[in-house]
């Protein structure tokens, strides 16, 4: 695999990844008036834990390239089973605007590194021809 495929492949992770949070995040939100709703969201760190031993080296094409590494992490949806409230609800609305907005900046960089790397692709093929 080489470095314009593990990239894209990295990318499109991370972008399918919070695209799955946001999901949890906002039927949190919906359901933060149901009397024994648990908040569920990601547990992307335990994930990154996991699969920190089973990581796929990605190509160096120079002998004196820095060796990447790039784990190949599947976060589980976690169910919070404190209850914060005395009918059993775990929702705080305010953490989870506060989980909306991070991942939202997450998503925006992630979208943002993927147009700059079709950029970079154009480039290199638009001056290519030339």
């Amino acid at each position: 695999m080489d470095i314009t495929t593990e990239t894209m492949r990295m990318l499109e992770k991370g972008i399918a990844w919070s695209k799955r949070r946001h999901d949890l995040i906002a039927s949190n939100i919906a359901n933060a008036d149901t009397p024994g709703y648990k908040r569920r969201d990601l547990d992307f760190v335990s994930a990154l834990a996991r699969e920190g031993k089973k990581a796929v080296r990605l190509a160096a094409t120079h002998q004196r390239h820095i060796p990447l590494v790039s784990p190949s992490v599947d976060p589980r949806t976690v169910v919070d089973t404190n209850s914060i409230r005395a009918d059993g609800n775990s929702v705080d609305i305010e953490r989870e605007m506060a989980e909306l907005a991070k991942n939202s900046l997450y998503f925006e960089t992630l979208t943002n590194q993927l147009s700059a790397y079709f950029a970079q692709l154009k480039t290199v093929i638009t001056d290519g021809r030339r």
